[in-house]
């Protein structure tokens, strides 16, 4: 599949980067290489919370059905009721209905926030798109869905890259450390196993149906030029006090806390992925978030 046609197939996703600072630099971290980090924007001193998970709830649908899938779903309802307001609106209704499995769980919640956002970053930061879409496969009665959060693919330079990723969100104070270490952990287990899974369902309606080719070369060993490339995005609950000056103030303190946590997160943790050459493609995405909780609860709201 061409470079070109990859594009196409990646969401929109400004609204949603539009509510979030962005840094990326060289970490005191491992491995050695400039990774990423977000937080929510300011505009002024007023935080853009609300926003943020007003756009983020936007790209559900993408998450749960590719383009395709949906407007079939739509011509469907207008075969029935000549209203595009309408037909729109109960294919929402369904989608956030198969999203939403469980209000009442709040790990399924933070796990639903973060692997969306996972969903969103890997194709802002990496142009990778999604090979496996997750969130049908956890809803179907006949498939009990574990491995990846995420498994997304690109074409580039001539070669195939398969981004696999994990997402980590940690609602109690202060674990950074333990989110990153259990993203670690995950990620790691994650592509051991990662083949076997992308082969159990290439051949359901799990894969995007533009990528099927790519997925069942892999799963048979027959796709050339392959390079794996890991994602961890991590999400915890931050308590150190922002500057609250000015808007470049807040941007400035909030970088410094994300270098700072890098900096104090025990090396001795990545001992036994040193000497692992896949260690090496890594790649962190940190989101500090101010009273998770409340944010969550946001978004549960939301959906």
């Amino acid at each position: 599949m061409s470079e070109e046609k990859i594009k196409n197939l990646l969401i929109s996703n400004d609204l949603l980067f539009n509510q979030l600072y962005i840094f990326s630099c060289e970490f005191d971290i491992l491995p050695k290489k400039k990774h990423n980090a977000i937080a929510i924007k300011y505009v002024d001193l007023q935080e853009c919370r609300e926003k943020f998970i007003e756009e983020l709830s936007y790209i559900i649908q993408d998450w749960v059905y590719n383009r395709k899938k949906y407007k079939a779903l739509v011509d469907k309802q207008l075969r029935k009721d000549d209203n595009e307001y309408r037909a729109h609106a109960y294919v929402m209704k369904m989608i956030k209905e198969k999203f939403r499995r469980d209000k009442k769980n709040d790990l399924i919640l933070q796990g639903q926030f973060g692997e969306l956002l996972l969903y969103a970053t890997i194709q802002k930061f990496f142009g990778a798109v999604p090979i496996l879409r997750k969130m049908p496969i956890t809803t179907s009665t006949k498939h009990e869905r574990y491995g990846a959060d995420a498994i997304h693919y690109k074409y580039e330079g001539g070669k195939n890259l398969i981004y696999l990723g994990e997402a980590k969100t940690y609602e109690s104070d202060y674990q950074f450390n333990n989110a990153l270490k259990a993203s670690l952990e995950s990620i790691m287990d994650t592509y051991d196993k990662h083949k076997s899974e992308i082969e159990r369902y290439s051949f359901d309606d799990f894969i995007d149906e533009n990528l099927i080719d790519i997925a069942q070369k892999y799963s048979d060993s027959t796709l050339e030029n392959c390079e794996v490339h890991l994602v961890c995005i991590v999400t915890y609950n931050e308590k150190a006090k922002i500057n609250q000056i000015n808007e470049q103030e807040i941007k400035s303190s909030i970088e410094k806390i994300i270098k700072e946590r890098c900096a104090s997160y025990k090396k001795d943790n990545f001992n036994d992925y040193k000497d692992k050459g896949i260690f090496n493609r890594v790649n962190y995405i940190f989101f500090p978030v101010w009273e998770l909780d409340k944010l969550l609860k946001l978004f549960g709201e939301q959906i």
